[in-house]
């Protein structure tokens, strides 16, 4: 064989078996370049939110305020989240992306056709007793159903959604369900003429599938057009009981039992089985729910859930966990929106405080 096309082919075969060395210690540069300037916009953003007393609470920074902070260039995709006074960076440059705080920052590649499917990412992390239905270190577990959900105290089940923490109650037909980490404020449930505990017909109901939706102001508080990008029409099952002394299984299939009672829409509340099954503590009880449930907030909460014997009562989950069903719908009490993210969206993050899921189309 000809020496120079020898050593032609010896150096293709080369190249080939090192460029992907070569490229990965390239990514890995890149990628420690990148992890160096989120910290740096962390440690700046922590002095920020303490000299300034800037953002209390969940809040969401963007990019221009990410510049402003930093002096950050615009090539960058930043956005910073105040946990309690610990700023949570999200920063991003072309392919690659850096989410956590100065104390734990993570980085990866962020490729468009590496995204992974968010539903089948979190039933991807059920572990092998999360499977068994027992809850495992992320919050997790496998019910009955075939449905999977986060209990506990404080599961890894953050979302960033809206610009604001959410929290998933689970994956359910390949679909997540998200519900508000916080109140939008205490509203009747309805304070019309008929007084129902009827979801659809409920004024609470028309305001979060309206204004909520397509105003730009609703207690201040509304859906941006982005986040309603990625939730659709789901079937919300409004069957009434009189009674949750049954376990949470018997009370999922009660609110089902009548194939008639249900609603198709957006925005809904929790179920009184979501709360049952966010914590081990509620299985054959409708009392002590407090305990290690992450659903609990020590505010009276409506939920989605009617009493069948009265049609001016709906169930709610009063300040001490209880579930009571002695509160007419015209009391003012806490409102948590739920919706579904459609089924084709993309998942980054793991769930913690630090990198909560945030999903795309």
């Amino acid at each position: 064989m000809n020496k120079r096309l020898l050593f032609f082919i010896l150096m293709i075969v080369l190249m080939i078996i090192t460029l992907p060395q070569v490229v990965n210690s390239l990514d890995k540069f890149k990628m420690n370049n990148l992890k160096n300037k989120a910290i740096q916009i962390a440690i700046n953003a922590d002095k920020y939110f303490l000299e300034e007393n800037k953002l209390d609470g969940y809040n969401l920074i963007d990019n221009i305020e990410c510049v402003k902070i930093v002096n950050l260039n615009n090539k960058y995709n930043c956005h910073i989240v105040n946990d309690n006074g610990l700023a949570v960076i999200e920063l991003q440059l072309n392919r690659f992306i850096c989410i956590g705080t100065q104390y734990n920052m993570n980085c990866a590649k962020n490729n468009k056709n590496t995204e992974k499917n968010a539903a089948n990412f979190i039933i991807g992390l059920c572990s092998d007793s999360c499977k068994e239905g027992i809850t495992d270190d992320n919050g997790l577990f496998k019910d009955e159903h075939g449905d999977y959900r986060y209990a506990g105290s404080n599961p890894n089940n953050y979302a960033l959604f809206n610009g604001e923490i959410w929290r998933v109650i689970g994956v359910f037909d390949k679909r997540i369900k998200l519900i508000r980490n916080d109140s939008l404020g205490n509203f009747p449930f309805d304070k019309g003429i008929s007084h129902t505990n009827i979801w659809n017909l409920s004024d609470i109901s028309l305001a979060l599938n309206g204004d909520y939706l397509i105003n730009t102001k609703w207690n201040e508080l509304h859906l941006s057009s982005d986040s309603q990008k990625i939730i659709g029409d789901a079937v919300w099952y409004l069957s009434g009981y009189d009674s949750v002394d049954g376990n949470r299984d018997n009370i999922y299939r009660l609110e089902r039992f009548n194939v008639y009672d249900k609603w198709i829409g957006k925005v809904g509340l929790m179920y009184i089985s979501d709360y049952l099954y966010a914590s081990d503590d509620c299985y054959n009880s409708k009392y002590k729910c407090e305990q290690s449930n992450w659903l609990f907030d020590e505010n009276f909460q409506w939920t989605i859930s009617p009493y069948s014997k009265h049609i001016g009562y709906t169930w709610v989950i009063d300040s001490n966990g209880d579930i009571k069903n002695s509160y007419g719908v015209d009391n003012s009490f806490s409102i948590r929106p739920a919706l579904y993210l459609l089924p084709s969206v993309h998942v980054t993050g793991s769930g913690t405080v630090t990198s909560p899921f945030q999903f795309d189309i």
